[in-house]
Order: C-alpha cells, then sequence, then structure tokens
C-alpha cells in the first residue's frame, strides 16, 4: 500500500488547525499526523 500524499495547508484548513502544528505533528512521528492532532482536539475520544 502506497502512501497517501497530504497537502499540510488544506489539512490544516480542515482541522482547523494551524500548518505549524501538523508540521510539528509530523515531525514527531510515530504516529498519524491525522490521530496525533485528533488527540489533541479530542483526547477523550482515543483513549483506551
Amino acid at each position: 500500500m502506497e502512501p497517501e500524499i497530504i497537502h499540510i495547508p488544506e489539512l490544516a484548513k480542515l482541522l482547523g488547525r494551524t500548518e505549524s502544528s501538523i508540521r510539528s505533528a509530523r515531525q514527531a512521528g510515530g504516529r498519524s499526523v491525522v490521530a496525533t492532532i485528533f488527540q489533541a482536539r479530542q483526547p477523550h475520544l482515543l483513549a483506551g
């Protein structure tokens, strides 16, 4: 399965985040950027 190309400006707009926060999450590595940002906004939904 090939990785999906994600355009950070569009993703930022969709999630209501800054491009900087998405780039920082991406650099943190280990998990998908979307999951990292989603958890930061809705931690109770991904707990457990």
